[in-house]
This record gives C-alpha cells, structure tokens and sequence, in this order.
C-alpha cells in the first residue's frame, strides 16, 4: 500500500521548488465563479496590476481588487499564468483585447491555450531558476506563504507532506491536502498525482497509497478531525476510504483540524476534569469542545471561500466548522450518534455520581447533533438503526442516508483461509484504548477464556492491538492460553487472520458498526460476537457470524467455530458474500456519489 510519487510541493520532477524564469511578465489567474448547477466555470481574467501582480497593503497578503472576487486558483501560490496566457485570456473588464484561444467577451475556453505558472516569493525574495511550465502541484494544508492560511508576516509555519510524503528534512509535518489540480502551461487542467516529496524519516509513518487521478469539475472540501492515514482504527479506515473513492470522481481537498492547530493548542484537548468544566463555559459538550478552535474555524472559514462546490464534515466534531453561509452542497457524515454511544455508557456505568454526569452529556449532545444536523443539506450514519435516531431529532427521511461502513481494502481479494492449516486459536484485533473494546475484554478473559479453556483445553487467544492499559496486559499474563502481541502491521495482521480459526468480538457499548468485525468477514475468518459487536450490520445470526449474549455463552459460541469444520467452512463464505454484496466502497459510497451528483 505504499506510494511514490516524483515531485515536491511546488517543485519540479526532481522535487526541488524552484521560482520563476527571469523577465517573465506576471498575469492573473483565471476566475471560477459558481453557476447555477454549482459546477466551476473557467471565465475571463483579471489585468494584471503594475509589476505584474497585485498591490498588497501589508507588503505581504495580495488583496483582492476592488469590486472583484480573486479567483480560486489565484488565492494560492504558482497560479498565474505566462503572457500569452494573459494576453489570451483577458476579457473586455480588464482594458484588453481578447487573445487566442478566448471567446466572446473575453472568456477563455476549457481547451484554450493558456500560460505557465509563477512562483510567487516574498518582496524581496531573490528569483530562482526557471521551473517547468507544464506540472502540477501539490499544497500542504498550513504551508507556508501567502493566501487565506497562510502565516503572519514575519512568521514560518510548519510544512504539511502531501499523502504520500515523509516530510522535509527539518521541518515538522501535521497534515496534509489530498490533491489540487492546476493550471498548466498548456491552459489544461492537470492532476500531479501525490506520493513520495522525501524520504520519510526516522519513525515517520509509512507513505499513503497514492490517490487516482481525480476528474476535474466539482470541488470537495472534506474536513476532518484526525489524519486520516495511517488508517489503523475502524473510524480511520472509512474516513480514507470515503477520501479516495470521492477523488476518483471530484477534486477533493482534505483538511485535518489537528493539522491546522498551529501556533495553538493541540487538538483534540486533553481529558479531564478542567476541560470539563471549561466545555460548560463554551456551552458545548465535552466531545465537541475537545476539538473546537475559534481560530481553526476562521481558517477553515477562509479555505471555503475559494470556490468549492460542497463541504463534506466527517464526524460530528468538524460540523460546527461549517458556516452557515457556505453557498454550496453542506453534508455531515456521522461515524457514530454520539449521544446514543453516551447513552449506553451511562447505562453500562457502575458508579452513581459518573452515571449522573455521562447521562447529563448524553442529553448536551443530543441536542447539539439536533441543532448541527437541520443546518446541512444531508446527514448520513452509518446504519439503518443509527439512521431512525437522525428521524427521531427531526430530520425528514428525504435529508437522511446511510454510508455504511468498509474494511480494509484488498482483503476479499486474498486467499481464503485454511481451517486444517491453523490452530485452535482465537483471535481479537483491535483498539485497546477504546473503553468499549476494554470493558469487553476484561468480561470475557475474566469468564469467558476459562469457559473456553474447559470446553477446548488447547484453545488459546491472540489480542493483538495498539495502546492496551496496563491493567489488560497485566491480565493476559496472569491467564493460561493467553497471548498479548500489541500493534502489529499489515503483514502481522495477515499472519494472525492466517494462524487463527475465530475472531471474537466482545465488546460491550460503543456505537456504529464495528470495522475489525468486517475486517474478519472480509478475509474469511468466522466471528462469534456479543449483541453490540454485531449491531447495525445486515448480516443474519447463524448464518454470517455467531452472536452471543454473555462470556459464557460467548465462549460456546467460539468453541462451536474451533471444532466443527463445516460450521466454519459454511460461516468464512458467507461472511465474505455478505461483504461482496453490501460493504465494497462501490455500493456502500453510492448515496454519497449521488448526493454530489458524481454517478
């Protein structure tokens, strides 16, 4: 799954930035305004102010001219085009005469030929050697350099890696942009398709995949909270799911909130009481307060006035990001209802006083998701019950939908798994920071593995996952037949799904669908699972997995899967039928596709 690409954020096929040619005139990028159908228009261009750009009051921002709009491609840097492309495309406003390539009234066509691109520097920056005309670029999320995000003067902001990169020597990475697609020197859009800007560093998680190339048209801005890659949890792995198959139909921008939070305080907060109380005084809910920035949420403010066609929000967190102005497509995509996940926890929570005050933001919640969903156009969850929670805030079902959720891609075309070839052994894979996940497995490795242990004395359980407390593998170790492994790879994982015979999933509240779930499905590993581990997915008791009520009938039920070789055979292709028909991205995304009319 690892990528590489050949060039660098503004740079050349070497990867090196290079600036502009010398004695190269500077004109003005063209315009996109919105049309009726919400779909960007290449229009006529604006005249170039003296020296060949634009005045800025602060010597460092250009400012938009009076009575005009600056077009989207022109806000960020290395959009302006050669003069032949000026001469070409400057319409009847801006005091010229139409060039080559331009319609009437000055408007230049998609097929037009257009200029290269400059550099943009800093007064007083020296011009570096010329750089190719024709290439695209890629933009990190808070690079450096004028435009709506771009630092005060006098200041440096940390470079962000495009999804396939390791980062600049030196410099810090926090986030990225999936794509942009440029003008080229050619007047065609162009796609520089993202992989490798460096060698990645020392401890720096591997590159992402590179994304396919993107038809240009509808512009996306898909906010998250969290960089979405490495996608090593359930919620990561939709989240760039949803990204890539949304880029090989759109021009998709990804902005992270974390990677934003520079020069701030780092999002998401930190627990504890403080924050509490601090979220009562913003008057949001803890969940939401923890990742809420005012000066995040100007930023993003300034990103969507660049002309984008919809704002996709990813979790509940990024909705109050979203203005209420935004003249575009607004979609909220749920990967949990919250307040329904706060709800069981108040009513799985032992201790008087917790129960009270989970019960208390279970009820802040729901009413913030009632008050965040009327204000987009759509909301999806996940599942059909999740969906009939959106229905109980009000929403009419016209403005509902269901994106459910997908493993990893490319375990349905592995080989199936091998009953004879492995041992009696049982496996759980999956985030062990997540209190759910927790409360589940002290349950069943208190009762549910001497249960086991008595029905099949050479059974044995792998857990395998990151961030376990200690308590959990203080508790494996006590245990006979019980194996802690911590995080593992992809080929760890692939070796685990390989040497096992069952997946259990005993997990006890949370919300959703469970993604390892459908992870173990999609490779062919037979699950036995609690009522909360099968929840919302459309797969029939008995017939796709195992669902059991309680560590002890919990462990019958994975005994069944260890000794009946026709059960497992009969449960490992129906689990990934059940995958192949409902949870591929090509149907599970669909609502989403044509939602953004992209089908």
């Amino acid at each position: 799954m690892d990528g590489a690409g050949a060039s660098g954020p503004g740079g050349g096929a070497d990867g090196r930035r290079a600036g502009p040619g010398p004695g190269r005139d500077v004109g003005r990028a063209p315009a996109r305004p919105r049309k009726g159908g919400g779909l960007p228009a290449l229009v006529g261009q604006h005249a170039a102010a003296p020296g060949g750009r634009r005045p800025a009051a602060d010597g460092h921002r250009r400012q938009p001219a009076p009575g005009l709009r600056p077009p989207a491609g022109e806000r960020r840097r290395g959009r302006l085009p050669s003069p032949a492309g000026a001469a070409g495309g400057a319409g009847a406003g801006a005091g010229l005469a139409p060039g080559p390539g331009a319609g009437a009234g000055g408007r230049l066509e998609r097929g037009a030929r257009g200029g290269g691109r400059e550099h943009h520097r800093r007064p007083g920056r020296p011009a570096g050697p010329a750089r190719p005309a024709a290439v695209g670029r890629l933009r990190p999320a808070a690079g450096r350099g004028p435009g709506p995000l771009g630092p005060a003067p006098g200041r440096r902001r940390p470079r962000c890696p495009g999804p396939g990169a390791g980062g600049r020597p030196g410099r810090p990475a926090r986030g990225f942009l999936v794509h942009r697609i440029g003008l080229g020197g050619d007047g065609r859009r162009r796609l520089l398709p993202p992989g490798r800007l460096g060698a990645p560093r020392p401890g720096r998680p591997r590159p992402a995949p590179p994304l396919a190339e993107g038809r240009a048209g509808v512009r996306i801005l898909f906010l998250t909270h969290q960089r979405p890659w490495p996608a090593r949890g359930g919620g990561l792995i939709k989240t760039w799911a949803l990204v890539r198959h949304l880029q090989e139909r759109a021009e998709v921008e990804l902005v992270c909130l974390e990677s934003l939070a520079t020069g701030e305080a780092p999002l998401p907060r930190p627990r504890g009481a403080a924050t509490l109380l601090a979220s009562y005084a913003a008057r949001l809910p803890l969940s939401v307060y923890r990742n809420w920035s005012e000066p995040i949420a100007g930023r993003v403010r300034r990103r969507l006035e660049e002309g984008f066609d919809a704002v996709v929000a990813d979790h509940i967190y990024t909705a109050p990001y979203v203005p209420d102005d935004f003249p575009g497509r607004k979609l909220l995509h749920l990967h949990n209802v919250e307040s329904l996940v706060w709800q069981r926890e108040a009513k799985l929570e032992r201790h008087p006083l917790r129960r009270w005050a989970v019960a208390l933001e279970a009820r802040r919640l729901r009413r913030f998701e009632a008050a965040q969903a009327r204000r987009f156009q759509r909301v999806f969850a996940v599942s059909e019950e999740e969906q009939r929670e959106l229905l109980a805030l009000g929403l009419p079902p016209e403005r509902t939908g269901v994106l459910p959720n997908v493993p990893l891609p490319g375990l349905l075309e592995r080989p199936p798994l091998d009953y004879e070839a492995a041992a009696p052994r049982v496996l759980y894979l999956g985030t062990l920071s997540w209190r759910p996940n927790q409360r589940g497995l002290r349950s069943f490795l208190a009762e549910g593995m001497p249960a086991l242990r008595r029905l099949l004395p050479g059974a044995s359980l792998t857990v395998a996952g990151a961030s376990p407390p200690p308590w959990l593998s203080r508790l494996a170790a006590s245990l006979d037949g019980v194996q802690m492994v911590g995080p593992v790879d992809e080929e760890g994982e692939e070796a685990l799904y390989r040497s096992s015979r069952a997946f259990v999933e005993p997990v006890r509240g949370g919300g959703g669908t469970k993604v390892k779930v459908l992870n173990a499905l999609a490779r062919g590993l037979p699950v036995a699972a609690t009522p909360d581990g099968a929840r919302g997915l459309e797969a029939v008791p008995g017939r796709h997995l195992l669902v059991a009520e309680g560590p002890q009938a919990l462990a019958e039920a994975v005994a069944r899967l260890l000794a009946t070789p026709s059960l497992w055979r009969q449960m490992a292709a129906a689990g990934r039928e059940l995958v192949r028909l409902r949870y591929l991205p090509e149907v599970a995304f669909r609502p989403l596709v044509e939602e953004l009319g992209l089908s």
